[in-house]
């Protein structure tokens, strides 16, 4: 049963920071799809670096 939380639990985690990064205006189109490479490439590390960058970048 955990890992099949685990697993869900990250994958919503990717869609929303996928979702959050296409939608915000801090970046162009060539970088957040590479953010979004990034997310995918590297499950709950590469989303959880692109969340905080993004966090610390609207925070300014």
């Amino acid at each position: 049963m955990f890992p099949v939380t685990f697993v869900a639990v990250a994958i919503l985690f990717q869609l929303f920071v996928t979702f959050r990064v296409f939608r915000t205006d801090l970046y162009e189109s060539e970088q957040k799809r590479g953010q979004a490479f990034l997310i995918w490439l590297v499950p709950v590390i590469g989303a959880a670096i692109a969340f905080w960058v993004l966090h610390d970048a609207e925070q300014v």
